[in-house]
Formats: C-alpha cells, sequence, structure tokens
C-alpha cells in the first residue's frame, strides 16, 4: 500500500503539522509514504523523514492544467494506491479521479468553522464528496457535519496526534529566560488573537512584566495591523512580541508559564496538543474539541470573553504549583490517548478498507 499526503503548503500549521507527522508515522506499516505539497513550500519541509518521498507542484491556479499531469505521471510512476487529502487540496485530489487516476480519496477536515455552517457556503465541497471514498474529521461535530451534509463513504473521527520523537530537536538558542505566556496560532480572524489581547491588558496590570509571545504565520494584512492599534494604543509593545513562524518551538514552549488559545472556532488544535507535550498549563476558549480535551487538566473560558480569559491565565501566575501538577496531568493524558501509537492503527484500519476495494 502507497499512501501520499497532498497539502497546499509545509508552513508551520495545525492541518500542514498533522501531514507531516502522519507521512513520517506511516514509513513502517506501507510500501510507500509520499508528500505533495500544491502550492508553497515552508519550513515543515525539514521535518519531513528521510524515508519518505516527497514532491512540490507549484500549482499556480485551481484549474492548472501543468500541475495536475504533472501529479497524474507522478501517482503513476509511483503506484501510489490512496491520496489523503487535507483541507482544500481535495479540489485537486478530485480533478485526479475526474481525469481517470486510479486512486481512493481520503479527505482529511482539520476546519473547525464549519460544523457552524450549512453546506451551501460550500458547493464545491458538496459536490466533490461524492469523489471521496473515506473522510476523516479531527473532532466529533464535524463528523456529525459530514454525516449530515456530505456523500462519500466511510465517515470517522481520528483526533490530531502528536509524534513519538519531536520534528526536529529542541534548539537551546530558543530557550528565553523572560517569563512569558506562549500563544500557537497563525493570525487569522478564526483565532481571536485581538480577545486575548484584551485579557492580556487585565493579565499586565497585575504582572507589569510579563510577556506574550504570539507564534504563528503573519501575514502583514488588516488583521495585524488590528492587533498593532491595539497595542500602541494600550501602550503594551515592550510586552508583545511577534515570533512569526518558527519550526522547532519546543523549547519555546518548554520554559512558558502558560500556553493560551482564545480561538472562536477549532477542530482539535495542534496547539494544544504541542502545548500537553510540553507539560506546560493551558488555558483556552470552549471550541471545537478543546473543552472536551483540556477540562480537568486546564482552565477553558467562554468564546470571546476577555475577563475568563484573564482569570484563567492569572490563576496559573498565581499558583505556579498547581499549573506545573495540571501541566504533567495534560502531558500523561497526551501520551496516552493522542499518541502516534494510538492513533496511527486507526489510518491503517481506513486505508486497508479501502485498499482491499481498489479499482
Amino acid at each position: 500500500m502507497r499512501v501520499l499526503q497532498l497539502i497546499d503548503s509545509l508552513r508551520p500549521g495545525g492541518a500542514e503539522r498533522m501531514a507531516v507527522n502522519l507521512a513520517n508515522a506511516l514509513v513502517p506499516h506501507v510500501s510507500g509514504s509520499f508528500v505533495c505539497c500544491t502550492r508553497m513550500e515552508g519550513d515543515l519541509i525539514q521535518a519531513l523523514g528521510p524515508s519518505v518521498k516527497y514532491l512540490l507542484l507549484e500549482k499556480k491556479n485551481s484549474l492548472d492544467i501543468r500541475a495536475l499531469k504533472k501529479l497524474k505521471r507522478y501517482i503513476k510512476n509511483n503506484n501510489i494506491d490512496i491520496v489523503h487529502a487535507h483541507g482544500t487540496s481535495y479540489f485537486l485530489a478530485g480533478l485526479l479521479k475526474i481525469t481517470g487516476t486510479n486512486i481512493k480519496i481520503v479527505w482529511h477536515e482539520h476546519y473547525g468553522g464549519r460544523s457552524l455552517k450549512k453546506v451551501f457556503n460550500f458547493p464545491i465541497l458538496y459536490t466533490f464528496s461524492y469523489l471521496f471514498n473515506g473522510i476523516i474529521t479531527v473532532n466529533p461535530d464535524l463528523l456529525l457535519w459530514a454525516e449530515k451534509y456530505l456523500k462519500g463513504k466511510n465517515k470517522i473521527h481520528i483526533p490530531n496526534f502528536v509524534p513519538n520523537q519531536p520534528l526536529l530537536r529542541p534548539q537551546e538558542s530558543l530557550i528565553i529566560k523572560d517569563d512569558y505566556i506562549v500563544c500557537l496560532a497563525n493570525l487569522k480572524v478564526p483565532k481571536n488573537h485581538l480577545n486575548l489581547l484584551k485579557s492580556f491588558l487585565r493579565v499586565v496590570k497585575e504582572y507589569p512584566g510579563i510577556k506574550l509571545y504570539l507564534i504563528g504565520k503573519d501575514n502583514n494584512d488588516d488583521y495585524k495591523k488590528e492587533l498593532e492599534i491595539f497595542i500602541n494604543t494600550h501602550n503594551i509593545g515592550n510586552n508583545i512580541i511577534f515570533k512569526g513562524e518558527i519550526m522547532n518551538n519546543f523549547a519555546l514552549l518548554k520554559n512558558a508559564k502558560i500556553g493560551v488559545l482564545s480561538s472562536d472556532s477549532e477542530g482539535l488544535p495542534m496547539a494544544l496538543l504541542e502545548y500537553g507535550n510540553a507539560g506546560i498549563p493551558i488555558v483556552c476558549t470552549d471550541v471545537g474539541l478543546c473543552g472536551d480535551l483540556v477540562k480537568g487538566y486546564g482552565k477553558v473560558v467562554p468564546v470571546r470573553d476577555d475577563e475568563a480569559l484573564a482569570k484563567g491565565i492569572l490563576f496559573y501566575l498565581k499558583n505556579p504549583d498547581l499549573g506545573s501538577i495540571d501541566g504533567n496531568l495534560f502531558q500523561n493524558l497526551i501520551e496516552i490517548s493522542y499518541s502516534e501509537k494510538k492513533n496511527i492503527p486507526e489510518f491503517l484500519k481506513l486505508y486497508n478498507k479501502l485498499n482491499l476495494h481498489k479499482g
């Protein structure tokens, strides 16, 4: 069995990390593990294992015929059986099948906000879902949405997981001596960094020296400008550090006081699993699978409630021993239930089922 992970970019993000994690983890279990990046490379290319085969398409637009032909040749030459399409890359996978490529398509849904919307918002996805042989969702709400609205077969929920080995070894140069809180989230609307900044403003009043490290893709767009206006207006520029994309963030997470997420919507964010892997206390909003995952091991607060978010952060700053206990307990949970060893068999079970009916 030969499986290709199809992903639009390899810039550090939740779906991208899962595609890389999965490709690496499959190596001992399949006869060939592949990754195809359709548009833009990024730092995650460094995390691909030596046995994972890699293709960059450099697709220019949605209907790039040159890229489609290149991928069709690659699949044929490498005898690939299953194309595992992450996020919006389902469109290219569908074009492969429409144009006669003999593959099975697994679509992996990472976007938690989709479960809050009706299918008429996604007409192309609905149409292409007839081509899906399997659908994987990262949380139960997305599975219910897929079962209600999408065609296709073999719909299952498999949570994200952390790899047995870190994507890269921790870099000691990333260890900072400041007292800081970390937020691992690309700068985009669903992550609601503004709500985090409002809560952090409350925190700074009690802890003037605390820093907030924002790790994630920065497009320098209107969203970023809105955050900068808030920061400058409230004179907290010395407390906020935009770190941008960091491939190897383990050391930075490990030394943080708290890991926080203030999202308006999520599936099962890799950020929480990475916080757990680092053993730090967590404060997050109650969206997607976050509440079910973190309750009992961290602080879960209502969406867009900056006061509640601040209270959660302040609790752990004032009670570091309790934070250490919760962080360690959550780390144990991640190792038991959200590990590579726990979840790879579920992917293989689906792949094997599809491969038995290939043709």
